[in-house]
């Protein structure tokens, strides 16, 4: 570690925020090693809090980075889809008939969820959206979600199972985004696991809170994407 003046200090952090500001998130400034924040001078401690707000702002951009290249992914699939069911009705070679129609319109509901994320993901963020904390019964939860996926889960040919523990408490929770997080996983489930599989909905008491977790015999997650 080596000690600068206070002017060649403070003109680092000028440069270095001028940077930030233009999107380098990369660069972080010295100061003391081994010391606890209490030993650090002033100019070193507002050095500290650059950097940890730095940190932030990078993981942010990472963070957003990666929705983006996610969003991009999950819109190309029923958009393909829905390309090659019309390139095939035109050219003749899918049949014009309830069937076909059938899975265009699913394709574009799925479609409508992804946006539907996306306009829900901006609400969040902007701090919009206020829980509505209620009595919630996860016997309840867990039904709505089998009764309305049973269809698509029938279609694809997998099963769908629930294994919810007797004399499971009431919730305090938000009823309407608790169903839509488990709505999610269960139709993410269904998406990545082929015809013939199982998805389980499970639910149970762990000290003073509740789990609830879905598991599929799907395709899975590589070890680096589990983080």
């Amino acid at each position: 570690y080596c000690r600068f003046s206070t002017s060649s200090r403070l003109l680092r952090m000028t440069r270095l925020s001028q940077r930030i500001a233009e999107g380098e998130y990369e660069e972080r400034l010295d100061i003391p090693a081994g010391q606890q924040a209490s030993q650090l001078d002033e100019l070193d401690q507002l050095a500290a809090s650059f950097n940890q707000m730095a940190e932030k702002l990078d993981k942010t951009e990472s963070m957003r980075r990666q929705l983006i290249g996610d969003v991009t992914h999950e819109l190309r699939t029923p958009l393909t889809a829905v390309k090659g069911y019309m390139e095939g009705l035109i050219d003749g070679v899918i049949p014009a008939e309830a069937q076909t129609y059938q899975l265009v319109h699913a394709e574009m509901d799925r479609l409508q969820r992804l946006v539907d994320d996306l306009q829900e993901l901006s609400r969040v963020e902007s701090g919009a959206i206020e829980l509505k904390s209620e009595a919630v019964s996860v016997y309840d939860l867990v039904e709505t979600v089998r009764s309305n996926l049973s269809r698509q889960y029938e279609d694809k040919g997998i099963l769908l199972v629930t294994q919810l523990e007797p004399d499971l408490p009431m919730l305090t929770a938000d009823k309407d985004r608790l169903l839509q997080v488990l709505t999610n996983l269960t139709g993410n489930a269904l998406q990545y696991t082929p015809a013939g599989g199982k998805v389980v909905l499970r639910a149970r008491r762990e000290r003073s809170e509740m789990l609830v977790s879905v598991e599929d015999s799907g395709i899975g997650l590589a070890p680096e994407q589990i983080p």
